[in-house]
């Protein structure tokens, strides 16, 4: 009887160790989705090469998934850049020129969403072997990370769903 009691409190804590376990991990501080609005020309502002390079632009939103109010700062000008990095070193993201950059604190409410119109995505060269990448965003929690970036290697970044840069006819789409 002793036995069957062991093994019975066993297999309940066990049971109940597995089903609680599945709420342990929260969810991501944030989430990232992206997804290519339409192609065209960049005006690049600090050299003249590539101009006639067709661009892709890209519309993110960054979403607080906690239950409580979430705070990071974002360059005024460079959050392109600054914040925002690609996971395929052939598709990069285009910087903004700016006469005033500095960081600012966003406050994102309990599931609030953040949304940033066209990031310019290009290829850094011409007949790339890779379209497919996906969007990340660092989440800068301190003025001190936005002061000195560290390696991209040792940034926590949150990533997007995956992208494939094709070239984005004229038409309609209707979407469920």
């Amino acid at each position: 009887m002793n036995k069957k009691m062991n093994l019975l409190l066993f297999l309940f804590f066990l049971l109940a160790n597995n089903v609680f376990s599945a709420n342990k991990d929260s969810l991501e501080l944030i989430s990232v989705k992206a997804r290519i609005l339409y192609t065209g020309y960049y005006n690049e502002v600090a050299a003249n090469k590539n101009m006639n390079k067709n661009n892709f632009f890209v519309f993110a939103s960054i979403t607080n998934n906690q239950d409580t109010a979430i705070s990071f700062y974002l360059w005024t000008c460079d959050w392109p850049i600054e914040n925002f990095t690609t996971d395929n070193d052939s598709i990069y993201i285009k910087a903004t020129g700016c006469d005033a950059n500095f960081p600012k604190l966003i406050k994102l409410k309990p599931h609030q969403t953040i949304s940033f119109n066209s990031l310019a995505i290009s290829h850094r060269q011409e007949n790339p072997k890779n379209n497919l990448f996906r969007i990340g965003f660092c989440f800068y929690d301190t003025v001190w990370h936005v002061r000195k970036r560290p390696p991209k290697n040792e940034i926590k970044w949150y990533w997007s769903n995956p992208l494939t840069l094709v070239q984005i006819s004229h038409e309609y789409t209707i979407e469920d």
